[in-house]
């Protein structure tokens, strides 16, 4: 039996001394699509920071495909998000000196894989960005700029990708199309789907809903 692909027990993080957020015990099975939804305040940045090991929890755990994250040394959690993990975040981060191929190229390469033009090239055919390969950043449109993030966070084949907030600053029309790339995509890569969102409109794409309280 495949292991979830996500999974979290007691978890908590604390920012301050009086003042800890907690989060249900929860499991993602391979493949499945989640919208995790809750108001301003309620940790959903701070839960897609803890599945993606940007954080280490004041108390619980956080398992990735069958490996608790507590259990890597800093430098084994780098090469493991890279390698499992695909991260969609609200701003792109893509690096403004290389070209929109080698922003995709970049992500093999600092988890240590072989590196794949190939697939890079097929992944932005297949977001419509065919032809973009050699521009830069600052020459894409924001859409531009979105898709080119996914399709890095896609690189890799992870088994889990995570999104916070990517429709944030979409209206229906673009909101609508980011979120079927990402349905899509991650069902390409037979990866789950985690999206962490105050948006409603995301709650429709996805099968599966966990709601966070302040």
């Amino acid at each position: 039996m495949r292991p979830d692909s996500v999974a979290t027990s007691q978890l908590t993080y604390r920012y301050a001394a009086n003042s800890a957020l907690r989060f249900p015990d929860w499991s993602v099975p391979a493949g499945q699509s989640w919208a995790v939804l809750g108001p301003s305040g309620s940790g959903k940045t701070t839960l897609i920071q803890l599945l993606a090991g940007l954080r280490t929890p004041t108390t619980g755990t956080v398992c990735i495909a069958g490996t608790g994250l507590r259990e890597l040394t800093e430098r084994q959690r780098d090469r493991f998000r890279g390698r499992q993990l695909g991260i969609v975040f609200q701003t792109f981060h893509l690096l403004p000196a290389l070209t929109v191929l080698d922003n995709l190229l970049l992500a093999p390469y600092l988890a240590h894989l072989p590196q794949e033009p190939r697939r890079a090239r097929e992944l932005l055919r297949r977001l419509g960005l065919a032809g973009l390969e050699r521009r830069y950043p600052h020459a894409l449109s924001q859409g531009q700029a979105q898709r080119v993030a996914l399709a890095r966070a896609l690189m890799n084949r992870p088994a889990v990708i995570l999104a916070d907030e990517p429709t944030s600053a979409l209206d229906d029309a673009a909101c609508e199309g980011m979120l079927g790339l990402l349905v899509d995509e991650a069902a390409a890569c037979e990866a789950s789907l985690v999206v962490a969102t105050h948006d409603r409109r995301v709650q429709r794409h996805l099968a599966h809903t966990l709601e966070l309280q302040p």
